[in-house]
């Protein structure tokens, strides 16, 4: 595994980068692939369990089907089950921040919108009074 620092971290993500790791383990990874794990381990506490387990049981999967397929191809196939399970989850997790950034935008916008709301709501009693003032015949 690489050897790229992790002190740099806040102790939680650096929990969630050794579960993600631990669950790798004895399975070579680039500086790239560290990389993306640790930015995978900035997010919730849940994602970065399921993600340990999708890798944990795609290796169990792997081990189990060692007796009835050849090496090379047990190898290769747990490899690609295994990349495209992270790719999913990589792709669901950028997915799901690019929802909560829209929701974020969309209550940011509610939230405006109410103030407005409010605003008026406040103001009614002045208008109503100079309504009620110029419904009065001048005498």
């Amino acid at each position: 595994m690489s050897n790229l620092p992790t002190t740099a971290l806040p102790d939680w993500q650096r929990d969630r980068l050794t579960l993600l790791l631990d669950a790798l383990d004895g399975v070579p990874i680039t500086d790239a692939e560290r990389a993306s794990l640790t930015w995978l381990s900035g997010w919730e506490l849940r994602t970065a369990q399921n993600i340990a387990a999708v890798i944990t049981r795609a290796r169990q999967s792997g081990q189990a089907q060692t007796a009835t397929r050849a090496p090379a191809t047990t190898s290769s196939s747990a490899y690609t089950e295994l990349s495209t399970a992270i790719t999913r989850a990589l792709t669901l997790t950028r997915e799901a921040g690019d929802a909560l950034t829209t929701a974020g935008q969309t209550l940011a916008g509610l939230s405006g919108a109410l103030a407005e709301v409010v605003a008026a709501v406040a103001s009614m009693p002045e208008v109503l009074a100079l309504a009620a003032q110029d419904a009065v015949p001048a005498t």
